[in-house]
């Protein structure tokens, strides 16, 4: 089965809405997993693909697993964004991601204002909330949707 349009009226709307009263990175995570709907990989995605979808059944070249000098992945635009905001080397570990964004998500809004405000560009109030999810989503899309392991090293940058 094919990923619905947007405009079909049986597609799932989502909203998702950050708050930082009970921080619980788990359930965060699950919550924006479901957002890749790797369900849609079954059956026939898996078959027609040999395996080769990312997530929401849509196929995906395969993409390197290791780490090797001419086989490398690079994240531009939101990536790097995240990278930043979590005080992440440029080249970092798929597992990096995930403790950076554990970390985010179990601040409370006052530390996240403190830390914000340590960041040498820091975020503007408005998007503050935003990234305890925005991190999550990285990682998840990295890890569970592309299939990233846990201890591969990706590049992040503003500019290719």
């Amino acid at each position: 089965q094919r990923p619905l349009p947007r405009s079909d009226p049986r597609s799932t709307p989502y909203s998702v809405v950050m708050t930082n009263n009970s921080p619980d990175f788990d359930k965060c995570t699950l919550l924006t997993r479901s957002l890749l709907r790797k369900e849609a990989n079954a059956d026939w995605v898996e078959f027609s693909h040999d395996g080769d979808c990312s997530f929401a059944g849509v196929y995906q070249p395969p993409l390197p697993k290791k780490n090797s000098k001419d086989d490398e992945f690079i994240i531009t635009s939101n990536y790097n964004d995240v990278f930043e905001f979590l005080m992440l080397p440029s080249r970092s570990s798929i597992q990096s991601i995930q403790d950076g964004a554990r970390r985010i998500c179990e601040m409370d809004l006052k530390t996240l204002q403190q830390y914000n405000s340590l960041l040498q560009s820091p975020a503007k109030d408005d998007d503050l909330n935003q990234f305890c999810f925005r991190a999550t989503l990285t990682f998840e899309m990295l890890h569970t949707g592309y299939g990233f392991p846990l201890d591969y090293e990706i590049e992040a940058g503003d500019v290719v």
